[in-house]
């Protein structure tokens, strides 16, 4: 039985940690932003807790949000939006969820959804279209995120607002 001088040396277990979450989600071909957040919660949770933030709403956020918002199709990293907002990628991501609730991920994510059911409701028949036109890396990507966010797949969505048109 091998032994380590480091067994009980908490940042190394940490960085033993990272790395099974690193090798999880690459299994899972989750997308940059999502993965560099994650990262960045992992990274600040073993730095003190920081003071309450003032209760106005941080620049940065404000324009981060206008940024995601402006074309959720594109799929900007969390270092891409942090420079476009001129602000750390860090600092960025905490404090947009400190303010919105959320990250970064999830609102792009929101938006992409509030799209593809706009598009659904308009009579979009390819659903592989409509994912690429979103962003989303494959049909299943994009089938997977639908039905987290609506409990159905999006080619049962087209089915049920289609047979409320006819109705």
């Amino acid at each position: 039985m091998r032994q380590h001088a480091y067994r009980n040396d908490r940042p190394l277990q940490d960085v033993y940690q990272r790395d099974k979450c690193l090798q999880a989600h690459a299994m899972q071909a989750i997308d940059a932003l999502e993965m560099q957040e994650h990262l960045a919660g992992l990274i600040q949770s073993a730095r003190p807790a920081d003071r309450p933030g003032p209760s106005k709403i941080h620049r940065a956020v404000e324009r981060a949000r206008d940024y995601i918002a402006a074309a959720p199709e594109r799929s900007d990293t969390l270092d891409e939006i942090a420079k476009a907002v001129h602000c750390s990628a860090f600092h960025l991501a905490r404090r947009f969820r400190m303010h919105t609730g959320m990250s970064l991920h999830g609102l792009r994510n929101q938006l992409r959804m509030t799209l593809a059911l706009d598009r659904l409701r308009e009579g979009e028949r390819s659903i592989s279209a409509l994912a690429a036109d979103l962003g989303f890396a494959s049909h299943a990507h994009f089938t997977v995120a639908f039905r987290r966010a609506f409990g159905i797949a999006p080619s049962q969505m087209r089915t049920n607002l289609e047979a409320r048109r006819l109705h």
